[in-house]
């Protein structure tokens, strides 16, 4: 009968580690010792050979290097809220540059039509007769009901119709104000 552990018979001899020579670990040993040693008995030899061994110890481990630490992947957050809100204010900002220059566009327009309709005034009230242009600087309800009784079309034989028309439109303009 065969050996059953043949198969782990080796030529080599397997070799068993030793300790390693840790000069750090002993002297970190010899200071614990001296320090419970100079705890019982405190004594200025201890203390100065507790010095020194710590001294060796100091300059055999130099500050060790610290590796950075990798910042994690942090996921940024997306706070919907915000962000619907930054849209609709952007949204409201272009809506409003929009309203702005229509707006500005329908300003020019209408400050171009009062211009020439004052500009046509001007030309009119040139021609006006005097008791008019009299009644423009001053304008009363008595004034204009004097003025109508004067130019009214039915009384004038639908003579100066003009006039009418232009004291009626001026007058309701001012009574709006």
């Amino acid at each position: 009968m065969e050996n059953q552990w043949a198969a782990f018979d080796d030529d080599e001899e397997v070799e068993i580690p030793k300790t390693t020579s840790n000069p750090i670990r002993k002297i970190k040993k010899k200071i614990r010792k001296k320090v419970q040693s100079y705890k019982k008995t405190p004594s200025p030899e201890l203390y100065n050979e507790i010095i020194q061994l710590k001294k060796q110890l100091k300059a055999l481990t130099t500050e060790p290097v610290r590796k950075k630490k990798k910042k994690k992947f942090k996921k940024n957050r997306i706070d919907k809220a915000r962000k619907a809100n930054e849209r609709k204010r952007k949204r409201e900002k272009e809506r409003a540059s929009r309203f702005n220059e229509q707006y500005n566009r329908w300003q020019q327009e209408r400050r171009k039509e009062e211009y020439n309709r004052r500009l046509k005034q001007m030309k009119i009230i040139n021609t006006l007769p005097v008791d008019i242009i009299n009644w423009l600087q001053n304008p009363t309800k008595k004034g204009y009901y004097m003025l109508m009784k004067k130019y009214h079309p039915d009384k004038n034989n639908n003579k100066d119709n003009d006039y009418a028309k232009f004291i009626t439109a001026h007058w309701h303009t001012i009574s709006k104000i």
